[in-house]
């Protein structure tokens, strides 16, 4: 009989040979023919400033990014909001304060398919997710600075280590953002690859007990590439002389789901104003839809400030509901209820139409889009040009925020004297 000459790693385990903690075999052949989806991470450096989410949501849809962790978001509160179809999940201070909190934004496409979120610190928040044939749970971090004390980063750690508990160890981890520490060059460690910056420091050593107590591998460390796609962060310092750019930021999958990568880089050239760059990993994953409440239709209530429509409005209602008072006594309450409701609802729909999602803010134009987009092509290739066109565009933010919360004024200044005018007009008629 012939030898098997199958001298290829065993079916199963990752490329390096290790052991892993093993899911069925159908499950782990239709886990690989799944759909790859790019995660990213990045610290934005203040999400607080009029416009930054429009545009960070932009370079999203122009490199196709599914899921995007977000550091030092400095929103405060915590809570979820959408633009343009895209769903922002933040956590931050309590309100006091705009210092550091994080972020998760999440594309039309898998944002249905979220089962849970977590908002746990300014430092952390989790987004649970269903998928297949695991589900995948995404914690977004923001580590404190080298200078902090150690009891904060113990804290930081132990907080990580909370919502890890709250999950299934076999499903899809992933822990990334900036994490402030170097995870250094030249280590045999099976959580770190060959392809790093720097030499490690003491967060570095923490970062790794972490990943090795917990199975998790620092993903973007594996990919063969050129330094200047290795690195996250680069110092207000750095000049063409004086090169200071680290390695900071980082993107730690389950140990077991290794073999999912499919790339991992970062984008020097995506137009999010931050010293960081968008640190990105490919993974082959397939979301399943969970079953929700299907959005209500909101109508368009700022059309009732037109005194017409309002007093036409009113007037067709009393009709209907006058018209109920002669109804057989037979008929129920409920039923006469459910007759007045479904009246006042069909008169509103024909008066007051429904609104439409709005795929930007209010105030943003196609003139401050188009220089965004023109900006984007000067990222690091003439300093001058960009930011003479950063400045531009925050001019131009600031003058149409000014004319649409004016304009605002003027419309609840003109509400209150057509209900004035009116309450007076219908005492003088009674």
């Amino acid at each position: 009989m012939a030898e098997n000459q199958n001298n290829g790693p065993e079916y199963g385990r990752p490329l390096n040979g290790a052991g892993v903690l093993r899911i069925s075999r159908s499950a782990k052949m239709r886990f690989s023919n799944n759909k790859s989806y790019k995660i990213v991470t990045s610290n934005v450096r203040s999400m607080f400033e009029s416009g930054k989410i429009n545009n960070t949501i932009r370079e999203m849809q122009k490199h196709e990014i599914g899921i995007l962790g977000v550091s030092e978001m400095q929103w405060p509160d915590h809570g979820s909001c959408t633009i343009d179809n895209y769903n922002v999940y933040y956590s931050g201070d309590d309100g006091r304060r705009n210092k550091h909190g994080v972020a998760v934004i999440i594309s039309k496409e898998p944002k249905n398919m979220i089962t849970n979120v977590v908002y746990h610190s300014a430092r952390l928040i989790m987004v649970q997710m269903k998928g297949w044939p695991v589900n995948l749970n995404i914690i977004q971090v923001y580590a404190p600075t080298c200078d902090a004390p150690d009891d904060e980063m113990e804290i930081f750690y132990e907080g990580i280590q909370s919502l890890i508990r709250s999950t299934k160890s076999r499903d899809f981890l992933v822990v990334m953002g900036d994490f402030n520490a170097k995870i250094g060059q030249g280590t045999d460690d099976a959580i770190v690859g060959k392809f790093v910056l720097g030499e490690r420091n003491e967060r570095g050593d923490r970062l790794a007990e972490f990943c090795r107590s917990n199975k998790l591998i620092i993903s973007n460390t594996f990919i063969k590439l050129p330094k200047r796609k290795l690195y996250t962060w680069k110092s207000p310092a750095d000049t063409a002389n004086k090169v200071i750019r680290n390695q900071i930021d980082f993107i730690t999958i389950s140990e077991r789901y290794k073999n999912s990568i499919k790339f991992a880089k970062t984008f020097p050239g995506a137009d999010v104003p931050s010293n960081h760059n968008l640190l990105a990993v490919t993974i082959n994953i397939k979301f399943k839809t969970t079953s929700s409440a299907q959005p209500r239709s909101k109508l368009n209530v700022q059309k009732l400030k037109s005194p017409d429509l309002r007093i036409r409005f009113e007037n067709e209602n009393e009709i209907e509901t006058k018209l109920l008072s002669f109804q057989p006594d037979d008929m129920s309450i409920e039923e006469i209820s459910m007759k007045i409701k479904n009246t006042i609802m069909e008169v509103a729909n024909n008066e007051v139409s429904v609104v439409r999602s709005r795929k930007k803010e209010v105030w943003m134009t196609d003139e401050i889009l188009a220089l965004i987009d023109e900006r984007s092509r000067y990222k690091n290739k003439n300093n001058r040009k960009y930011k003479d066109i950063h400045r531009s565009i925050r001019v131009l933010i600031r003058k149409a925020k000014e004319e649409f919360h004016k304009k605002e004024y003027v419309d609840i200044e003109g509400y209150k004297e057509d209900t004035i005018y009116l309450t007076y007009t219908r005492k003088l008629e009674t």
